[in-house]
């Protein structure tokens, strides 16, 4: 994996982001919990997280591949000492820290993916997994080889659905099986249903949901997936 130039990082200016980081989600976390029922996400949103927000250290499924959780992101110590050159962020909106140059030194724009999405029972993986295993593999074995951590909110669901998904692509290997080797690594693992569904769909369209280069055909088993999503109201 490529080492990180030390003399382009400003340790001083990248601690003090990563502290304007931490207090800004430790307000927005007292702001949801004084929120009133109206300032919710609907019921749809299913959430899989523990009740406290205690950091966890990002978990290397195979080498140079980590799982984490967004305060992982942009923990500066953490992205050294692992050596993290490529993020794939999976949350709902672009976290606002990772707007801050100093952080570049550490993830290129072009080696940072962003996956807008919900840990919902309709949300839609697999229209992008092709996109995130591909970025992933580039990533991990291209020519400048890069650590890669891939991310949702907790590190437990959407990260967790993808990280499965790539694997079972390399390695050609069913869903029990690779699920059972990242929870092993880091137990609290834990696809919703609906991504569930998707990696089981995944496995059957042989890791390509679609027909067609543009991308416009669904393959017969995703066309079904797509059809009881919509009938559920996705």
């Amino acid at each position: 994996m490529s080492q990180i130039n030390q003399q382009s990082v400003d340790y001083d200016i990248l601690s003090k982001i990563n502290q304007q980081a931490t207090a800004y989600h430790e307000t927005l976390s007292k702001q949801r919990a004084a929120s009133s029922d109206s300032d919710h996400p609907p019921k749809s949103e299913i959430e899989h997280a523990p009740s406290s927000d205690i950091e966890r250290p990002m978990s290397e499924i195979e080498p140079g591949l980590f799982l984490g959780d967004e305060v992982n992101s942009y923990t500066v110590s953490g992205l050294a000492s692992n050596n993290i050159g490529a993020i794939v962020t999976m949350l709902k909106v672009r976290p606002i820290y990772w707007s801050h140059p100093q952080y570049r030194p550490f993830v290129d724009m072009d080696r940072h993916m962003f996956i807008p999405c919900r840990d919902s029972n309709t949300q839609d993986l697999l229209r992008r997994m092709p996109d995130i295993c591909d970025f992933i593999h580039q990533m991990l074995h291209g020519e400048e080889r890069q650590s890669v951590l891939v991310h949702c909110h907790k590190g437990i669901s959407r990260s967790a659905t993808a990280i499965v998904a790539y694997l079972m692509r390399t390695h050609r290997q069913p869903l029990d099986a690779v699920l059972a080797s990242v929870k092993a690594i880091r137990p609290i693992v834990r696809p919703n249903p609906n991504f569930m569904e998707q990696l089981a769909v995944w496995a059957a369209v042989g890791y390509e949901p679609w027909e067609d280069a543009a991308r416009t055909t669904p393959k017969p088993r995703y066309a079904a997936y797509l059809a009881g999503w919509r009938e559920s109201g996705g």
